[in-house]
């Protein structure tokens, strides 16, 4: 790695001798590449006078994030998922957390998407197992003759956070957001539910039940356009009787989607 090191960095300080504008940095996670300034890759205190051991600091985490997301693409299914996210630490509600919670149920059915795990989930280990939460739900399914056993269940958020304090909320999930098109690949889902503001805004950018609930959704995963409903948290639901109202309307779109276009 000192090797290596030392010809990266003979490398950058020849594109700093002939006056090289731009970099290639790769960021974490969304595997996104994009050109950065000079002037701001090194802005903190990295000039083009850098010490060796602050430019080898600066290629070791490069060359662990490009790792990261080798490892990520090559993920094939939801145990080798699941065993990643155990021990990837850059989940921003990690730390806050007690247990990450990932998903449970059989794949290639009904996916449905929560918001975050509970208290009871980081108990269980499973999401929505909280009693009341787990049987609205199941009742729920139950009036469109759906098992929950059959259905594949998860949360945008693997890990409970503070609700007291949302600023920045939506920029702090889009890691969980990478790792849920990924949950959703392997899944191979016939359709999807989505239970909740946050897994509805991190992915189709809709910023309320109400105006998602009006829109005819799709999601496409990899060609493959999965119908998907938006509707309530059972968590509100059991808050609010004239929500039930709306719920019950959006379960019977889901069923009527699941029948036309005979996905389950």
């Amino acid at each position: 790695m000192i090797h290596q090191c030392k010809k990266d960095q003979e490398i950058y300080r020849f594109h700093i001798e002939i006056g090289l504008d731009y970099l290639s940095c790769i960021f974490p996670v969304t595997g996104t590449t994009k050109l950065v300034s000079n002037n701001l890759c090194y802005k903190h205190n990295i000039t083009a006078k850098m010490q060796d051991k602050e430019i080898c600091k600066q290629i070791d985490t490069r060359m662990q994030n490009k790792k990261l997301l080798d490892e990520f693409a090559k993920i094939k299914d939801l145990l080798s998922l699941q065993e990643f996210a155990n021990d990837f630490d850059h989940f921003p509600f990690a730390n806050a957390a007690k247990k990450l919670v990932f998903g449970a149920g059989k794949p290639n059915g009904l996916m449905i998407v929560g918001d975050m795990p509970s208290i009871y989930d980081e108990q269980s280990g499973q999401p929505f197992s909280d009693v009341d939460i787990n049987k609205l739900l199941t009742d729920m399914l139950k009036a469109i003759h759906i098992e929950i056993k059959n259905c594949y269940i998860t949360n945008i958020l693997l890990h409970r956070y503070n609700r007291i304090d949302n600023r920045g909320l939506l920029s702090k999930i889009a890691t969980y957001k990478e790792f849920l098109i990924k949950h959703i690949a392997l899944v191979q889902p016939k359709a999807i539910l989505l239970m909740g503001k946050l897994p509805v805004s991190s992915i189709f950018n809709i910023n309320s039940i109400i105006n998602a609930r009006k829109q005819h959704l799709f999601y496409d995963n990899n060609g493959y356009q999965i119908p998907v409903v938006a509707t309530y948290h059972p968590e509100m639901l059991l808050k609010g009787i004239e929500s039930k109202k709306f719920a019950w309307n959006d379960l019977q779109i889901l069923r009527n989607k699941i029948i036309k276009l005979n996905v389950l």
